[in-house]
């Protein structure tokens, strides 16, 4: 009875401004989002839908207050959900209405992942926003073919076409823009050494590709990678499995990046980490921003370069001059994982830093269990505010809620 007060409320109102919700055997239902006690600037959004909902590829929405249609895009794995950005504010403690509706075939492609000769490469428009390496990369010359690598993410750039990670770093040639990798490891008695590929005792390759997929709201791609063994004089031994699944969207002025990752046993026996003071998920970013440059860690506990090391913030956001003009990349980690909030490793001198949770002690990968791991990057031009830093961490760790309720 109260729902069906409140949609003829809503639907009064509709009318008393001159909108039209369309006709009524095209409704498919209602979806309300809430802000909660928190204002929304931007954002991206998403409900989940009924499967017994039409099974049609494509739905529209469309905004109650003005009528306006909304870009979405419907997720490809059930649960459906029902993706779109927030276009416009949302105030603390309010609500807004949408219509949805069945459309006969899918808005135009504005955000894309093709395949590029041993690359994935996420774009919007003519913008790329991020490439995948899948087919082995060779170091540029002078530094030695072992730190060939693939299954990482180089180069992330902002909206503004500003590079913000590097690639074999003369200092540090082992690091690749966005990767994941163990560094104080043992399996079966033995140390093995997945992050210093010098050490020739492991190495992290990408294995394949599961899916690729673009849309009017947001491209993603879903990869499988390995972590081998790599002892001298015996053939590679494949020890952890690790999906990733990554998604970029763009809201307003910003791109954000969420990348979810699942690290699984590859053999009978565990993989333990042992304690140590870095590894994980790590970002190497652009070269010009060493100790000497403009560049800048701050931390949600309003931590720097050195203060910041081995504490456990919420976020960490990086700045730094590019060409010229300041870009910005800000990291969160989100609450599901494992000793949420981690500990991150900040170089007091390299511009790197990683979600380090063996910081706090010893822990295993088991046949019985996996590790899953999700962060959300946030890439912009200019320099990002600690305020801002904390409505994308909002947006992230306490996503706008939104429902949908029946039409019938």
């Amino acid at each position: 009875m109260l729902r069906s007060i409140c949609f003829a409320w809503v639907f009064f109102m509709s009318m008393a401004h001159g909108v039209e919700w369309g006709n009524a055997q095209d409704s498919l239902g209602r979806i309300r989002i809430q802000a909660g006690p928190q204002g929304r600037q931007s954002g991206m959004i998403e409900c989940i839908l009924p499967e017994a909902l039409s099974p049609a590829e494509f739905y529209g929405l469309i905004r109650g207050e003005d009528g306006k249609a909304v870009p979405t895009q419907l997720s490809s794995k059930s649960p459906k959900r029902l993706f779109w950005c927030l276009e416009k504010p949302l105030a603390a403690n309010a609500f807004r209405d949408y219509e949805v509706i069945e459309k006969s075939k899918a808005s135009p492609e504005k955000m894309t992942c093709q395949n590029r000769g041993g690359k994935l490469v996420i774009a919007s428009g003519d913008n790329p926003i991020l490439t995948y390496h899948h087919k082995v990369l060779t170091p540029p010359e002078g530094i030695p073919s072992l730190y060939q690598r693939s299954g990482f993410i180089h180069p992330l750039v902002t909206p503004g076409g500003r590079v913000v990670t590097d690639d074999f770093p003369p200092d540090h040639a082992h690091q690749h823009g966005v990767f994941r990798a163990w560094v104080n490891t043992k399996y079966l008695g033995k140390k093995v050494d997945f992050w210093n590929q010098h050490r020739n005792t492991g190495d992290v390759k990408h294995l394949k590709i599961e899916q690729i997929r673009s849309g009017p709201v947001f491209a993603e791609f879903s990869v499988e990678l390995e972590h081998q063994q790599t002892l001298p004089g015996s053939p590679p031994l494949t020890i952890l499995r690790e999906q990733w699944h990554v998604r970029a969207h763009r809201c307003d002025n910003t791109y954000l990046v969420d990348i979810v990752s699942e690290q699984q046993a590859a053999t009978a026996n565990p993989l333990e980490i042992l304690e140590y003071h870095y590894g994980g998920f790590a970002f190497r970013g652009h070269r010009d921003w060493n100790a000497d440059s403009d560049f800048e860690f701050q931390t949600s506990g309003r931590d720097g370069r050195l203060s910041g090391n081995h504490t456990r913030p919420n976020w960490v956001l990086m700045t730094g001059p590019v060409e010229g003009a300041f870009a910005s990349c800000l990291a969160m980690g989100h609450p599901s994982n494992f000793r949420h909030p981690q500990p991150v490793r900040l170089h007091p001198k390299m511009p790197y830093f990683c979600f380090a949770p063996m910081v706090l002690g010893d822990f295993a990968i088991t046949p019985e269990s996996s590790l899953k791991g999700q962060i959300r990057l946030v890439l912009s031009d200019g320099k990002m505010q600690p305020e801002t830093a904390k409505t994308h961490w909002v947006n992230y760790s306490q996503p706008i809620q939104a429902t949908f309720y029946s039409s019938q």
